[in-house]
């Protein structure tokens, strides 16, 4: 009975460490894709006239992509606060380009 009780907080652990990887690889995939859509829409949109929405992009795309590869690399789940760090300055650099449009209007 013992030994059964802690078979099962052992699995439930690793349930959780996988759970965990999915989501961040999923977050990292998903600021993949916006980086690169965002590069794609303003090329289409502004051909080579503005720079900095595409260098903008640009980095938001393969700072994703490391951030990605790198916890692909790692087995072990990254800590919530490392995680929670790299998509804030993901986050930061896509909204770069706005934050510059509006204060220049």
């Amino acid at each position: 009975m013992r030994n059964q009780a802690l078979f099962d907080t052992l699995s439930s652990g690793r349930e959780n460490e996988t759970t965990s990887l999915v989501l961040v690889r999923s977050i990292f995939t998903l600021w993949c894709l916006i980086g690169l859509s965002g590069l794609i829409v303003t090329f289409l949109k502004q051909g080579g006239m503005r720079i900095l929405p595409r260098f903008s992009y640009g980095a938001v795309f393969l700072l994703a992509l490391f951030f990605l590869v790198s916890s692909i690399k790692n087995s072990r789940p990254p800590r919530t606060r490392t995680t929670g760090l790299q998509a804030l300055i993901l986050l930061f650099l896509a909204m770069v380009p706005t934050w510059i449009h509006m204060l220049v209007q």
